[in-house]
Order: structure tokens, then sequence, then C-alpha cells
């Protein structure tokens, strides 16, 4: 079972705004550039992986999380619904990864 969901999660893809398709390890690794890269630039000592806890100590405060929402609906095309905005889908880049492309699995659209 576990093989299965890993397979599935590799293979979903979510949707840009121009309609192309990108891949999860994609989405994960923008997602992860734009939080080391904007959230924690002024931060030299601090870089974040996909699996860390994005509510580590004061790292990624509320703020950071609407900047990343805004992120991912200009620069991904994905709208999230205001009830979607969980610490749950913001535990991780990892966990915001999977929901984005459960999301799209889901609704077949962005």
């Amino acid at each position: 079972m576990e093989r299965l969901i890993a397979e599935h999660w590799l293979s979903v893809r979510t949707r840009r705004k121009d309609t192309e398709f990108m891949d999860i390890a994609e989405t994960r690794d923008r997602l992860t550039a734009f939080v080391n890269d904007e959230l924690l630039s002024d931060r030299s000592d601090k870089s974040i992986r996909p699996d860390s806890p994005l509510f580590d100590g004061d790292d990624v405060d509320s703020l950071a999380i609407m900047r990343l929402a805004m992120f991912i609906e200009r620069d991904l095309g994905i709208t999230m619904p205001l009830a979607d905005l969980t610490p749950e889908n913001f535990a991780s880049i990892e966990a915001l990864s999977n929901y984005l492309g459960n999301r799209e699995l889901r609704t077949g659209k962005s």
C-alpha cells in the first residue's frame, strides 16, 4: 500500500496558470526555494528543507504564510480556499506539496 501511495504521489501533477503541468518534485523545489530566498533571506544561518517544520520557532510567521499562499496563487496558479490555510497543510513544504497535488487530483483544476 505504501508503495502505491508513493508511486501515486510521484505521479501527481499540479496545474500552472498556462495549463502546463508541473510535477510534484518541481512544486516542492519551487516552494523550498521561495521560502529560503524570500521568507528566510534575512537569516543567512537558516535554510529549510522540504521535510522541515515551517512553524519551528519564529522562523516562519503568519505573515510569511500569507506571502507563501500568494506565491502559490501568483506563480503556481493555484488558488487556496481560506478554509485550506490550515496548520496541517502548512506543516512543512512536503505537506504543502502533498496538499497541492491532492487538491489538483480532487478538483481536476486549481
